[in-house]
């Protein structure tokens, strides 16, 4: 499951459970569990102060501009559920994993063509994981349900072939010619070392080098942590972010190993929460049903939940499932300059740029941000909500395909 977007409070007859886990699909200090290779990585902290009143962060704190693009609707071009954007110079690919599809769209939403073929034969997958895209070398490649081979495809649909991992990955991002592959706490024995196994595998695509990081305790095991959060993300051409659910870290990854870290700090009562929760997960095996929002299991400290870089900013949000405290979070890593907004059981961000509902980031490009808005939030809103769209892009069905928004970032001074 990947991120949607909602900004209504919660419906009637619906539990918070229900309606924060929503908010997590839509949206998409370092503990001891983690290990890496590079000693003298550098580490940064995005201080945070959870005792902060209510307060949304203006969209127009963050962007100078929003472009709405509608995505031509037809019966090849269907969407059932957006699990991924990814920009690229002329056109733009849109990943529904629901529906097993790669499209192709052009910048003015006309749709171009798909990607691949749904099947049991060479060259076809029978569900997708991921994909990454190779721009410079006009290569594709898609990480199949079983998250141990990918496929290479190029840009014009040519099927060039099949990677076998020899280790099972979530998440995969093209950085230069080697791919970042989050394994999202899979058991991947063939790289343990001790009582320790890798998150994260640098792989070289043309040969069958493997650089394993990120090392966790494997007593942790998948289902207490597997999350519906896309966590691995794309920054630029040499460089992935990657963001740990467990530890609230945050990592700038390039063709070498973990370049940088970020750690999302709340204060030292909730860095202790997160810390003993931690132990209890590499001294318990534990359920998923025990780890969901609102079971007696569940962390008790503030979860990232999406992180999306971009040139200007890193744009985190944070979940505490036990208080119900949303946070939409700016840091600068050039200023050390960070914005965040707070919001109690509804999204910490607010739209004071146009009045539509605020999207749901989903990728970056340089300076711009990605996101979506899905059609029934806006036949949803009032009529002047919806006049204003007309105006900007025309009329929109319930039964249309997503829209996507294009933010011009601001510099965070």
């Amino acid at each position: 499951m990947k991120k949607k977007h909602e900004t209504m409070n919660i419906p009637s007859g619906i539990s918070f459970k229900y309606f924060i886990l929503g908010i997590c699909i839509l949206y998409c200090g370092m503990s001891s569990c983690q290990q890496h290779d590079r000693m003298s990585i550098g580490q940064e902290v995005i201080s945070i102060d959870p005792s902060t009143a209510e307060q949304k962060l203006p969209m127009s704190t963050l962007y100078s501009s929003l472009k709405y693009v509608k995505l031509e609707t037809t019966p090849q071009s269907l969407i059932a559920q957006i699990s991924k954007i990814i920009p690229m110079k002329e056109q733009m690919l849109v990943i529904d994993n629901t529906s097993t599809k790669i499209f192709v769209f052009g910048y003015d939403g006309t749709y171009i063509t798909s990607i691949g073929d749904y099947g049991n034969g060479p060259g076809e997958f029978t569900g997708i994981e991921d994909v990454a895209v190779d721009e410079k070398n006009q290569r594709i490649y898609i990480l199949d349900s079983s998250g141990q081979q990918v496929l290479t495809y190029s840009l014009a649909n040519e099927y060039m072939g099949v990677k076998k991992l020899d280790f099972i990955a979530h998440e995969i991002e093209c950085i230069g010619d080697r791919l970042a592959c989050y394994a999202d706490y899979a058991a991947n024995e063939n790289y343990q070392k001790g009582d320790a196994r890798p998150n994260l595998f640098l792989t070289d695509i043309h040969d069958e080098e493997n650089t394993p990081l990120l090392y966790t305790p494997t007593s942790i095991s998948v289902q207490e942590v597997n999350s519906p959060f896309s966590a691995l993300s794309y920054q630029d051409d040499a460089h992935a972010v990657l963001f740990d659910i467990l530890t609230g870290s945050v990592y700038s990854i390039d063709h070498d190993g973990v370049a940088k870290a970020y750690i999302l700090s709340l204060g030292n009562a909730e860095t202790s929460l997160k810390n003993d929760y931690v132990a209890k997960l590499e001294n318990a095996q534990l359920q998923a049903e025990q780890i969901m929002p609102g079971a007696p299991d569940a962390p008790t400290y503030t979860l990232i939940s999406s992180c999306i870089s971009c040139a200007n900013y890193l744009l985190l949000t944070a979940i505490n499932y036990s208080t119900a405290d949303i946070y939409q979070i700016a840091y600068s890593p050039d200023s050390k300059k960070c914005i965040y907004g707070k919001a109690n059981r509804s999204l910490a961000v607010e739209n004071d740029m146009d009045s539509l509902p605020p999207f749901a980031p989903y990728a970056s490009d340089g300076q711009r941000i990605y996101g979506v808005i899905e059609p029934y939030q806006l036949t949803s809103s009032n009529n002047a909500d919806r006049n204003m769209l007309s105006a900007l892009i025309g009329d929109v069905k319930e039964d249309d395909n997503p829209i996507i928004v294009i933010a011009e970032t601001k510099i965070l001074k």
